[in-house]
């Protein structure tokens, strides 16, 4: 133990002082934080305005993007209820929307599924997605997988659901770490091909691809949960939050500090998107971007880097920690175990 101990001591500043590699595909993405007042869905007009306040954060922001275009833009999880897949209305806007400012839409949603709710991300497409788009290209719907007690669901329902009601909504656990491939926009680079001796100018025409993976609120606690989308072949993370629940006290940097430890587990920059802060971006090494003030409603745009390489921890989870673990227990019984046999051998007192 003290060996492994030993080894991380020396390897650890290695770490921090080894430079961040910006090379790699990167994207635009543009994160809005709008501040939301807990009642911005209690009625049609309140509705209406949020999701206009929604819509000119991300415009503003994107004004101000590099040749004023994103590939992704971000909504944060927020009081703002979008049944996207069942209000045809609410559908129509913002997919109209999203082609409107050609970029990919991650909002979070509220589906109705029968008679269960689900909390969501739905990820619309700025182009059309017909019956004739390949199967890796259509987008599905992220569900929420761990919930929140008391506030999400009422856990030993039977026992305690009629006591205590849940404080947001009765919702169903989602099952699937979903991760969508995005096609980003196709882009000319000039290039020269031939041969040495009779080299031809010419336009190249590349399409890159960001895969995505979304989740929801403090299940960015759950290291297991953050590294199967990783696994499962996401390049950039996306945490949508909606921390105004905690007020002014040190939960949205707890939240904050969760991420930040996901990002730098599985070498992979994400994106943190909530509804009062701390928007920011945080990079694979864990550093916080260009973070949003808390409490004020505005949005902004990052440059994401895109990494496919597998971190230790992203393929073997805990395995590593849990080892460790064990070794400490019997390390504990043996020394235990040592003393007593110790002190039957050699017994004390006189005849």
């Amino acid at each position: 133990m003290l060996l492994l101990l030993a080894i991380a001591a020396l390897a650890l500043p290695l770490t921090q002082n080894t430079p961040r590699t910006l090379g790699g595909a990167s994207i635009t993405a543009v994160g809005v934080q709008p501040n939301l007042p807990l009642n911005a869905s209690d009625s049609s007009e309140s509705f209406s305005k949020a999701l206009d306040e929604n819509i000119r954060l991300t415009r503003e922001a994107i004004e101000k993007s590099p040749d004023r275009s994103a590939d992704i833009v971000v909504w944060a999880e927020s009081p703002l209820a979008l049944f996207y897949e069942n209000d045809p209305v609410v559908k129509e806007k913002l997919d109209g929307f999203a082609r409107d400012i050609g970029s990919y839409l991650i909002i979070n949603t509220v589906t109705r599924q029968g008679q269960n709710y689900l909390n969501s991300i739905n990820t619309i497409s700025p182009r059309e997605i017909g019956i004739n788009t390949p199967t890796y290209l259509k987008l599905r719907r992220y569900d929420k997988i761990r919930l929140v007690p008391f506030g999400e669901f009422v856990p030993w329902r039977p026992l305690l659901g009629r006591l205590v009601p849940a404080i947001t909504g009765d919702f169903t656990p989602g099952k699937d770490t979903v991760v969508n491939q995005l096609k980003l926009e196709t882009r000319r680079a000039a290039i020269i091909s031939g041969t040495q001796f009779s080299p031809r100018e010419g336009i190249e025409r590349t399409t890159s691809y960001a895969r995505v993976g979304s989740f929801i609120c403090y299940e960015s606690a759950y290291p297991d949960i953050v590294r199967r989308f990783v696994k499962n072949g996401a390049t950039l993370l996306v945490n949508v939050s909606n921390d105004s629940w905690f007020g002014n006290t040190a939960g949205a940097n707890q939240h904050l500090a969760h991420a930040m430890m996901r990002a730098i587990e599985n070498d992979r920059d994400m994106l943190r998107v909530t509804n009062t802060g701390i928007t920011a971006l945080i990079t694979a090494d864990g550093q916080v971007i260009e973070p949003l003030q808390m409490f004020t409603s505005g949005s902004h745009f990052w440059q994401a880097q895109l990494n496919r390489r597998l971190t230790f921890y992203s393929v073997n989870g805990d395995w590593f920690a849990t080892g460790c673990s064990i070794f400490s227990i019997l390390i504990l019984l043996f020394s235990l175990a040592r003393n007593k046999f110790s002190a039957q051998g050699h017994p004390t007192g006189t005849e």
